[in-house]
């Protein structure tokens, strides 16, 4: 029998080793996004009525997790994850009710399977990862790391395409950018964790994705992101104060990058210094701002006009004919007024009060990237396109030391045996 120390409100979590399998299988739902398989033929895209790979995916998930927890008599999620997870699922659970105040119940609907998806994802995570938080983490970084170079070989080699553009079958443009520059953060943590360089060799190639992308939008969530990422473990690296201050620049030569006038140049000013290419086909003739100010203030519209309920799920698709603000925040308010504002709000409390708790280098990394995926959901994506955001955030959430397992009064709990 393995032994379980006692945590917050009757709640365990479980010291043993981590499902590795159930780490691949949710990591594989996750970065299966829409139209997955059906890049390379759309008849591999559906399964009858399975529906799409990644619903499949999260049915075989779900029910390897039933068979894993049928021995277990007790949940063992962290007091903080469970919050954070219940809120989570409110909140997206709130969205779907808005369906019944919609405009368009037809748009409303096709909605929906998405969010459920996400709501059993948000589910079922914090109990997969619940078992020995810290190595369960440490092996989906590393995890994301090697699929971050698959992505980048299948770029590299043309193989995975989509209309000319380096675009990995599996996620898009915007979807590999974001797999990439996952992949820049995971190599620094693997870097200071293993203190291995290797580790660091595929950066340049990673950036190439994310810069050949045309993706403003993960290029400024990696700068970002990485600068904090930097600034926040610079106590555990070991190297001179100068090369430390050389490296900090490098996020803010990113920052530069997604600037429209800077982006617009530089490629075309690099691509002169080796013959010159096709710009065309690269993508470049996109660059823009994709009139962001004109969405946002149409999401702004609607929330104004229906402050405390919202327009509704669909609502801005209604309106407007396009998907989503654009803005994570703005598709809240616009779908579900102050209401889903103040649910959100909740969850992010939750977070601001686990900063001032211990944080190890995992929690640390799963913070950091779990900000870049937010940037990058206030720039685009639908809810279901944040799904990174909530898992990471979810591991950061998890208790990093012996003392965050002590109860209310103080008094360290005695190890107790699951029946």
């Amino acid at each position: 029998m393995k032994e379980d120390i006692k945590m917050i409100g009757s709640i365990y979590a479980p010291l043993e080793k981590p499902r590795k399998y159930l780490i691949l299988l949710v990591l594989s739902t996750l970065i299966i996004g829409g139209l997955s398989l059906g890049r390379l033929n759309p008849v591999y895209e559906n399964l009858g009525f399975l529906g799409e790979v990644r619903y499949w995916l999260f049915y075989i998930l779900a029910l390897l997790m039933a068979v894993t927890m049928l021995h277990r008599s007790r949940t063992l999620i962290p007091s903080s994850v469970k919050k954070c997870m219940f809120l989570s699922i409110v909140l997206h659970g709130y969205i779907i009710l808005s369906f019944w105040w919609a405009p368009d119940r037809a748009v409303a609907t096709s909605k929906i399977p998405d969010i459920f998806l996400l709501i059993g994802i948000l589910f079922l995570a914090p109990f997969i990862f619940s078992y020995a938080p810290q190595k369960s983490s440490q092996y989906l970084l590393k995890t994301f790391w090697i699929v971050a170079l698959i992505f980048t070989i299948g770029g590299i080699t043309n193989y995975w395409t989509d209309d000319g553009g380096l675009k990995a079958f599996w996620a898009g443009s915007i979807g590999s950018a974001r797999i990439w520059a996952t992949g820049i953060l995971c190599a620094i943590y693997l870097w200071v964790k293993n203190k291995k360089y290797y580790f660091l060799f595929p950066i340049p190639l990673l950036l190439a994705g994310v810069i050949f992308s045309t993706n403003r939008g993960a290029f400024l969530a990696l700068a970002i992101a990485s600068f904090l990422f930097l600034l926040s473990i610079r106590k555990m690296l070991k190297i001179n104060k100068i090369l430390f201050s050389l490296i900090l620049l490098l996020p803010i030569l990113f920052l530069l990058y997604s600037i429209p006038s800077v982006q617009e140049r530089l490629p075309l000013f690099l691509f002169s210094l080796v013959g010159g290419y096709d710009f065309k086909q690269l993508g470049f003739e996109n660059l823009y701002w994709g009139d962001r100010d004109i969405l946002f203030f149409f999401a702004w519209v609607i929330f104004t006009e229906n402050p405390l309920t919202g327009g509704g799920l669909g609502s801005f698709d209604f309106l407007t004919g396009e998907l989503y603000p654009h803005n994570l925040i703005l598709n809240i308010a616009s779908d579900g007024g102050l209401v889903g504002l103040f649910l959100f709000l909740l969850v992010v409390i939750l977070f601001f009060r686990r900063w001032f708790l211990p944080k190890n280098l995992e929690q640390m990394t799963a913070f950091c990237l779990g900000i870049f995926y937010f940037i990058c959901s206030m720039l685009a994506g639908t809810y279901y396109d944040a799904r990174f955001m909530w898992l990471f955030f979810l591991l950061y959430l998890m208790p990093a030391t012996v003392e965050e397992t002590k109860d209310k009064t103080g008094n360290s709990s005695e190890p107790e045996r699951l029946n």
